[in-house]
């Protein structure tokens, strides 16, 4: 939880149609704010580098203690589909001095990727060892990478057992190198020129301690990562609690290290740049990985904003990223999560534009059949 409070400071530019944002209440933000301070005086670990290899091999640093233990691997799944069911995880809030309760999600930042399409393009790790601090053992299974998203996929179970059934394992102050480049979400300058940098862990249904999750590092422009590379990784706090608002969590550990080498596979995105047009709008298609999916918006007025729903009429899920990409071609850019088949709409509305009961009116609509888009995006161009 402790690096995610950029996003409670972030002023993104997306603009997202009655999105159920959430807004963080009182009681949240002290809860964010009184981890962030706790930990951000935590020292920091040394820079690191590493040569490249010819296969893919988590090599695990010793952290604070090494005491020997492995992580047991459920049920021959890969680690990313066995977090497919954490989009689905709640639980319930009570509200301060009142008997009113809400359903909120585990891990209230978490993005909802469709894990079982990252699992289909992920590489397997060859060797997989093992990291560990006092309280934790971690090791990596799997990396995907797009050259835009790195996402390492990580397992681990508590020491301990578990036996107070912690449900969420938050992975803070993460520092990220990456060849000759570091990010770090604690600095400015050249280390937080990132888009999203992140990392948890969620207990595997039906076990008991038994935790999948990933770290995901996001760069855009020339960052993309075009080579292969080392990524050395440095988990400066680790914290176990039963949901992202938990106050009596559990401390882990820190100064974890994972070392794993990436070899970043472009052809994994559909990238044929597709528009479509009706009359003065337009929807542009950038993109599309398992990861993210890249659309621009262009209207005949300034303060128009748009964005995709689903076939529900459900705002497609945000990347809430950092910055966004620029195409220099004047289309307002949003970042999602992939829709691969069926059909989107593109609205386009004025939140100054409200009917009687306070809904946002739109003033145009584009209806896109996604299995089309896919399709432009695969030809050669």
């Amino acid at each position: 939880m402790d690096d995610k409070i950029y996003k409670i400071l972030n002023n993104t530019k997306q603009e997202i149609k009655n999105i159920k944002s959430n807004v963080l209440n009182d009681e949240e933000i002290d809860t964010i704010m009184e981890k962030f301070r706790n930990e951000i005086n935590k020292d920091n670990v040394p820079r690191k580098r590493k040569t490249r290899k010819n296969v893919i091999i988590s090599a695990a640093a010793a952290a604070v203690l090494i005491c020997g233990g492995t992580v047991a691997t459920a049920t021959g799944l890969n680690v990313f589909n066995r977090q497919s069911h954490a989009n689905d995880i709640t639980f319930t809030h009570t509200i301060p001095d009142s008997d009113e309760t809400m359903e909120l999600p585990l891990d209230k930042f978490a993005v909802k990727y469709n894990y079982n399409d990252i699992a289909k393009a992920a590489q397997e790790i060859e060797e997989i060892k093992t990291a560990e601090t006092d309280n934790l053992t971690l090791q990596v299974e799997s990396v995907y990478c797009d050259g835009t998203t790195l996402m390492i996929g990580v397992s681990g179970s508590m020491k301990d057992g578990n036996p107070k059934h912690k449900q969420l394992i938050s992975l803070g102050n993460i520092k990220l190198s990456l060849g000759n480049v570091t990010y770090d979400i604690l600095y400015g300058g050249e280390e937080s020129e990132f888009a999203h940098l992140d990392g948890s862990l969620v207990l595997d249904e039906g076990t008991d301690n038994q935790f999948s999750g990933n770290i995901t590092l996001v760069v855009l422009g020339d960052r993309t990562i075009t080579e292969p590379e080392t990524v050395e990784i440095s988990i400066r706090t680790i914290t176990a609690g039963d949901n992202y608002m938990d106050q009596n969590y559990i401390e882990l550990g820190s100064n974890l290290n994972l070392s794993v080498n990436v070899y970043p596979d472009s052809s994994i995105k559909d990238d044929n740049v597709y528009t479509i047009i009706d009359g003065d709008y337009s929807v542009r298609f950038y993109e599309i990985s398992p990861v993210m999916m890249i659309v621009g918006f262009k209207s005949p007025f300034d303060e128009v904003h748009s964005w995709l729903n689903n076939e529900n009429g459900e705002p497609v899920e945000s990347m809430s990223l950092r910055e966004l990409p620029d195409y220099g071609d004047r289309f307002s850019i949003g970042c999602m999560v992939p829709v691969t088949s069926g059909y989107v709409t593109a609205s386009f509305f004025d939140k100054n534009n409200l009917d009687e009961n306070g809904n946002v009116i739109n003033i145009k609509e584009i209806q896109i059949n996604m299995d089309e888009v896919i399709s432009h995006l695969k030809n050669n161009p």
